[in-house]
């Protein structure tokens, strides 16, 4: 598997997949995109017969500042994207069938 998209790569070793935030500029602060794409990537993941566990980790210095508070607010639909993107994201993790590692690199 290629990379997924901006904001998240996967790239396979073997039966490996190595899941990266790539928002290293904002400390991988977990944006709606970012969220977004790593529902995607973890979805597409868990239906792949080829890979056995994954790996998550974050580009440059930190694993992930968590929520990127400069998204919040906003009008109805920003609000709704807010919840929708971080249920799907963290539930294509929390529901994926295969070990799952978090390779925390700095802070987290």
């Amino acid at each position: 598997m290629a990379a997924m998209g901006s904001l998240v790569s996967v790239e396979r070793r073997e039966r490996v997949a190595l899941v990266t935030l790539e928002r290293p500029e904002k400390r991988n602060a977990l944006s709606i995109e970012l969220r977004e794409e790593l529902a995607g990537a973890f979805e597409q993941l868990a239906a792949d017969d080829g890979v056995a566990c994954a790996v998550l980790t974050g580009a440059g210095p930190a694993f992930c500042a968590g929520m990127d508070k400069s998204q919040f607010g906003g009008d109805r639909r920003n609000r709704e994207r807010l919840v929708e993107s971080s249920v799907a994201a963290f539930g294509a993790v929390g529901r994926f069938p295969k070990p799952a590692v978090a390779a925390v690199n700095g802070p987290a």
